[in-house]
Parts: C-alpha cells; structure tokens; sequence
C-alpha cells in the first residue's frame, strides 16, 4: 500500500509538474512586447491625420449630416449629427451610446427589388410602375423626405473616422437608401416635366455623390452601403434615362458624366476600410484585455487574468494583424495541423495569435463586390448605346 501511494504521489507531481512547466516555459518566452512596426506607425499618423480632417470639416460634411438623417422632421440633421459625432468621440470601444429619436419613415409600399434582379429589368420595372396608382402619392407624402436626401446630396463631402466602439450609433443607412429611391423615382415620375440637361445633372449627382462617400469612408458598412447606392443610382438611372429618350422631343444624346468615365481608383480601394478595421479589432481587443469598468472582480476572474495576460501581446497583435490586412504575412498555421512548426509558431503570444486566427473575417468578399461595379457600368453604356444617340467618345471609353 505504501508504495502505491508513493508512485501515485510522484504521478500526481508529475502531472503537476509537467503543465506548469510549459506554462512558465511560455511565460519565459512571452515577457516581452514587439515595438509598434513602420505599417502601424503609418496607421497610426493617418488615424491622426482623419480625426483632424474631420475636426476641420464640421460644416457641410455629408457624414455629419448622415448621423442625424433619422431624426424627425423639423429637427436639422447638421446640429443633431453634431451631437452623435460628440457622444461617438467620447465612448469607449465599449461603451454604450444613446440613440435618436427616429423617423418615421415607412418601407415603400411597393418593392422594386425583384424587377431589378430581372435580365430585362427596364420593362418588369416599367410595368410594375405603371400599374401601381400611389406612386405619386407615395411620392408627395415623402417629399420633405426627398427633399432631405438632396440636402444630402448637395454636401458633396464626405470626411468619416475609423470605427472604434462596438455599440456605436450606426449611420441610418437603410433609410438613406430608401430616401434615394424615392428621390431617384421622384426624378423618373416627373421626367415629361425635366428638360434633359436637368435629368443629367440630377442623376450625375447622386453617382458623384455615392463616389465621394466609397473613396473617402474609413468604415467598412459605409463602403459596402455606398456600393449599393451605386447600383441604384445606375439602374434606376437607367430606367430613368431610357424613358427620357423616348418621351423627350428632343432625344438625349448624353449620359451623366460620372457614367461616361471609369469608377475612380479609391472607389473600388479598401485602403481606408482596412485602416478602419484595423482601428475597430485593436480598440475592442485592449478593451478585453485592460477591463476598465471598475467593477471588482471574483477571485476566479482574477487568478484567470493573471494567469491568461502574460500570453496576450497586444502590440504583436496589432503588427500583425495590420500585415495581415496587406497580405503581407503567413497565417496557414491558422488551419495547420499539429505539429513542431505549429507548436513553434504559437509559442510566441500564443492566445494573440489564436484570437487572430479565429476572430478576423476576410475583406475578399467585399472587395469583389466592389470591383463589380465597373463591370455594372460597362454593361449599363452597352445597353444604352442601341436605344440613344450617343455620341462615338462617350462609348468609345468602354
């Protein structure tokens, strides 16, 4: 008996013995930080370098007013997106903000969304529209609504900061974009009542409008919004356009000339929305790391903080990751199996690099539906080009 309680004396320590090696084997090996890198050093001035831009442009800057855009009618987007943009400056990346009273802006009452996914879109559309009698009610109804929307358009600007709070009051996207197929069905209701020059610069700026927001925003949500906006603004341009042709006495022989040009290079570029989610993953990860909401914790909380922070390294975190942004660093280990390369990978900020492996989404999606927009617009002069007279240059950039 003796003996058997002595082997299991020294197996018990063993099974001690070995874990708690590894761990200070691993604590050993994570004592010290990485220094912020150049590529972070870089984000950081031009994280910088926004905040003080948008500082300077308060006035007349289309994020500003979208941060007030769901408020009630007779109150001003400018001063209520003003308030947001003071209460997003002061939360921290987990603090929850108020929201605002919103409007009362109802679905449209009729949807377009299956006509538009129709090969022949223009004529489902077209009869779908004819047969609906309310859309010049509709129309009326939301006419401060439309008018909102060109207050919008009319900024021209748009200077945004990166993301950085995970409760923060989003930009009311969804009714923006019903604002503009309101306003873009505005234009198409009252097209026997426009003259052509007035039918281009309407549609001409609602594109350059949706162009500014995609090559300025820092925010992946208002990249992919503006994306959609671009959509709309060319099909229903579309079914704009090819009705003016028709009905106008005199047949159009332009297109808006945001149309007649290739999409600019910062439209379809994700440098300022991966600067962006950057920003967005380093605040929300100091924020697990360093509990800043002065509540006491247990004493399980405290002995699993003390134990887990020793194999956290923030900065390693944050150089890595903004590499990884820039397909500049090797992440297989991430779906490797088990192995000495593994092992040897992950012994260096070893929870860090599993929080980067398991908690990042790939950007490639996004991007390809950005960069499908160019093909949309291709395709949209393709069409065009049978049904006007179109002058020679305006097709020949295709």
């Amino acid at each position: 008996m003796r003996h058997f309680l002595r082997a299991l004396k020294w197996i018990s320590l063993t099974l001690v013995a070995i874990p708690l090696t590894f761990y200070i084997i691993l604590v050993l090996v994570n004592l010290h930080d990485q220094p912020p890198s150049e590529r972070v050093q870089r984000n950081l001035a031009q994280i910088a370098e926004s905040e003080r831009t948008l500082a300077q442009h308060l006035n007349n800057n289309g994020y500003i007013f979208s941060l007030g855009f769901n408020v009630v009618k007779d109150i001003s987007p400018m001063e209520e997106g003003l308030k947001h943009l003071e209460q997003l400056q002061s939360l921290s990346p987990m603090e929850r903000g108020n929201t605002v009273t919103a409007v009362g802006v109802e679905l449209l009452q009729f949807s377009l969304s299956d006509c538009l996914k129709q090969e022949d879109f223009l004529l489902a559309c077209e009869a779908q529209l004819a047969q609906n009698d309310n859309l010049e009610t509709l129309l009326a109804d939301n006419l401060w609504l439309i008018e909102r929307y060109q207050q919008l358009l009319s900024t021209g600007n748009w200077h945004d900061r990166t993301p950085y709070n995970v409760y923060a009051y989003h930009i009311p996207f969804r009714k923006i974009l019903i604002a503009q197929k309101l306003y873009l069905l505005n234009i198409y209701h009252q097209g026997d009542k426009l003259q052509a020059d007035q039918i281009l610069q309407l549609l001409n700026t609602d594109m350059l409008f949706w162009q500014t927001v995609s090559s300025n925003t820092y925010q992946l949500i208002t990249k992919m919004s503006s994306a959609y906006a671009i959509e709309s603004t060319m099909q229903l341009g579309e079914l704009i356009v090819s009705k003016a042709a028709i009905r106008l006495n005199n047949p159009m022989t332009e297109l808006p000339k945001s149309w007649q040009h290739p999409l600019p290079a910062a439209v379809t570029s994700f440098d300022n929305a991966k600067l962006g989610e950057w920003n967005y993953a380093n605040g929300i990860y100091a924020t697990l790391f360093n509990d800043e909401s002065g509540k006491p914790l247990s004493v399980t909380e405290q002995v699993l903080t003390w134990l887990i922070s020793p194999l956290v390294k923030p900065q390693d975190m944050a150089n890595r990751y903004a590499l990884m942004l820039q397909n500049q660093v090797n992440m297989d280990h991430c779906q490797a199996g088990l192995s000495l390369d593994t092992v040897a990978f992950f012994a260096y900020n070893p929870l860090g690099k599993m929080m980067l492996c398991s908690g990042i989404p790939s950007l490639a999606p996004y991007q390809q539906r950005i960069e499908k927009l160019e093909a949309l617009r291709l395709s949209l002069l393709g069409r065009l080009e049978g049904k006007m007279a179109v002058t020679p240059e305006v097709i020949a950039t295709k």
